[in-house]
């Protein structure tokens, strides 16, 4: 630690000795003091690692935009869009892992401007148009262009780029949605699925297919919202390559298993864009299943939790069975229980039950460690012996894990056969 902060009056005075034969001594405030300088110590080394992680990838997007910019704008005098240049940036961003959607167009403007190299050739000029709601943009051209020509071949650009253009930035916005976008939580429930294909697509998307389909900025039927909804889903899946999973796949891929349980049929919708693999669908199965086994209760799930519980009354009793047989009678013990539940009015006794989350595994089948050969099961009336009155009942503690893996043995064998 002292070599690494670089305290050498301390290293000498160390080095060579053996500190716990001497019984060195030291004071809690000084040695809190080191670890607290050794902690800061190392933490910036982390964090100036990180910048100039950082900072090398903006100076690697930057060297990319200099290099078309000099072949387009300057060798070629064409005329540009500063939103497009700002596109190219984040897109290099992204490519080298250091993602900078929110990187703004006039921090990029502000560069070019104050390049040596590019600046003195670079001019740029604000664009307003007023036909459509005043929507304003930056043009970047060569400064050996009068701005009448570079409103010309900007008129240009917008009337045969506008689709182009329009495209980019709407596949811009949902990459920028989807990393903005909570983890789905594995296994997704019902609650997590229910309209949250609204919540989760981006207004613009929206608003595009609204336009598209009906002609006006608002759904009027909720046929078309629905439609809406089903169409943005599946290009927000299709524009992320399959990774951004969306309710109505995930719905669509376990509802077709459900009914048709048709591995051809799921894997044709799965290549159309409209649901998940059928894989997927297995893994969703066996995770729901492993959730909802490790919160299996033998309490009912009628059982009011939480605030709206007033008083929880529970009686038990021996339900005696007298058997008679050769030894002479003979009485067979067994508990017996029965639960009271009292709730307080005007509170809402609906609970919903929540599963608990796990790391995906993609395990398609639930496993079992019991033999796949079951032994021959009898049921049939039994009686228990006599025993003295000082007789324990305890189950030793050792057998519990043979009592239980017996037990399991038998309701499996139970299940399959009935």
């Amino acid at each position: 630690m002292a070599n690494v902060l670089g305290k050498e009056y301390l290293v000498r005075k160390i080095k060579g000795e053996d500190l716990f034969a001497k019984e060195a001594r030291y004071h809690d405030a000084c040695r809190n003091a080191l670890n607290l300088e050794y902690y800061h110590h190392t933490r910036v080394e982390i964090v100036d690692a990180e910048y100039i992680k950082n900072r090398n990838a903006h100076r690697n997007a930057y060297g990319v935009i200099k290099e078309y910019v000099q072949k387009e704008i300057i060798n070629d005098c064409q005329v540009l869009k500063l939103s497009s240049l700002r596109y190219m940036y984040v897109l290099e961003m992204q490519n080298q892992s250091e993602p900078s959607p929110g990187y703004r167009a006039e921090k990029l403007m502000n560069k070019l401007q104050k390049d040596e190299t590019l600046g003195n050739f670079l001019a740029f000029s604000k664009v307003t148009l007023k036909s459509r709601g005043s929507f304003s943009f930056f043009l970047v051209y060569n400064t050996s262009i009068t701005l009448q020509d570079a409103m010309a071949c900007a008129y240009q650009v917008r009337t045969s780029d506008y689709m182009k253009v329009s495209a980019t930035s709407l596949r811009c916005i949902i990459r920028e949605a989807f990393m903005d976008s909570e983890a789905l939580p594995w296994p997704p429930t019902a609650d997590d699925m229910r309209h949250q294909g609204e919540n989760l697509l981006p207004d613009e998307l929206i608003r595009f297919l609204t336009l598209v389909l009906t002609g006006s900025e608002s759904c009027q039927h909720e046929r078309a919202h629905r439609y809406v909804l089903s169409i943005g889903q599946d290009i927000c899946r299709i524009a992320t390559d399959s990774e951004w999973k969306l309710p109505k796949h995930i719905l669509l891929c376990a509802t077709i298993r459900h009914l048709y349980r048709s591995k051809g049929l799921t894997t044709i919708l799965q290549r159309l864009g409209h649901c998940e693999s059928y894989d997927f669908g297995l893994e969703l199965e066996t995770a729901v299943a492993k959730a909802t086994d490790a919160v299996s209760t033998n309490i009912t799930p009628s059982i009011v939790t939480g605030d709206a519980n007033e008083v929880f009354h529970s009686e038990w009793d021996n339900l005696n069975k007298i058997t008679t047989n050769v030894h002479e009678s003979n009485i067979i013990n067994s508990a017996g229980g029965i639960i009271i539940q009292e709730t307080k009015p005007d509170v809402d006794v609906s609970h919903h039950r929540t599963l608990p989350t796990f790391n995906r595994t993609k395990e398609r089948r639930l496993t079992s460690d019991t033999t796949e050969t079951l032994p021959a099961m009898n049921l049939g009336i039994r009686v228990g012996p006599k025993f003295p009155a000082e007789a324990s009942f305890t189950t030793p503690v050792e057998n519990n894990d043979a009592f239980k893996k017996g037990l399991h043995v038998y309701y499996i064998w139970m299940l399959s056969r009935y």
